[in-house]
């Protein structure tokens, strides 16, 4: 059957973007999110030349989504919250040799929501070779630079680079390069967060340690004048885990807390460190929705 002319409904992706970036955005991630599903003629070029049958392997990404992160080391967190909030089917990640580099690629087979994969015609289910799955690309945003570009020219015409390994060796180089960058933004943040820390500039720490959209970014005086009488809080908030705290606000906060900088160090006080002096100068609020932490 040809599925080429058959016009398929964008609102699925767009339901899917949302419930993702409901829950990056609770744990104040920098990133950026992209979708698409695929069209009919696309569908039918797939199928033939990947072999799908009904009774043999199925199409797994009749939807995809690309998350571009802005920081390496939110992948896994990212991941995590994927594989909690969506049922994953299955994960492929590149293997990192240490002579070899290539770009770093995380992606993960999840089942679509009911809700989600009732949208379509239940025809397609039933007459084609495809699962009411969806793929998540997850990348950091310089890989993503280059990773469309990549796909095209080089993973899907492999042959035309048979020719001249030394050209594909050289992109690799490139993305080596890329790599290499991720990790000197995270080396120069966290150096400047220290180097805060030392210099007893709270505020500034805080925000630069922990790397999240914040509505606010200065501290109230009483924190302030608390952390500089009480330098080793300070230091606790300068060693909090920060993939901890976020795992925190995004699985076990119940209640919404506006994501001020003074909120994130109850937040962080709540989660790790439990100092009761400090949870007390919270306002009311905050303290009625943290409370249950500290039991």
């Amino acid at each position: 059957m040809d599925i080429g002319m058959h016009d398929l409904p964008n609102r699925p992706v767009n339901d899917i973007i949302n419930g993702i970036e409901m829950y990056l955005q609770k744990a104040g991630l920098y990133f950026r999110i992209f979708g698409r599903i695929k069209t009919g003629s696309s569908i039918d070029e797939k199928i033939k030349r990947k072999g799908y049958t009904h009774d043999g392997k199925h199409m797994q990404d009749l939807v995809g989504v690309r998350i571009a992160l802005y920081f390496s080391d939110d992948v896994p967190l990212c991941q995590e919250i994927i594989e909690k909030y969506y049922k994953v089917d299955n994960i492929s990640k590149t293997t990192v040799e240490p002579d070899k580099f290539s770009q770093e690629r995380l992606n993960l087979v999840c089942w679509m929501p009911d809700e989600v994969a009732d949208q379509f015609d239940p025809s397609l289910w039933n007459d084609y070779p495809i699962d009411k799955t969806f793929e998540i690309q997850i990348r950091t945003i310089f890989s993503e630079g280059w990773h469309e570009v990549e796909h095209d020219i080089r993973y899907k015409s492999l042959s035309d680079w048979n020719e001249y390994p030394e050209l594909s060796r050289n992109l690799n180089g490139v993305f080596a390069t890329l790599e290499t960058c991720d990790w000197a933004i995270l080396s120069i943040i966290n150096d400047l967060a220290y180097r805060q820390y030392k210099s007893n500039q709270w505020a500034q720490m805080i925000k630069t340690k922990m790397r999240i959209h914040l509505q606010s970014d200065s501290l109230p005086d009483n924190i302030v004048e608390f952390l500089n009488a009480n330098p080793m809080i300070g230091k606790k908030l300068f060693r909090a885990d920060r993939e901890q705290v976020l795992l925190f606000m995004v699985f076990d906060l119940k209640k919404n807390i506006p994501l001020k900088l003074e909120n994130l160090v109850y937040i962080i006080n709540a989660s790790t460190i439990k100092d009761p002096t400090l949870a007390s100068l919270a306002p009311p609020i905050i303290q009625s929705r943290l409370k249950d932490y500290f039991n």
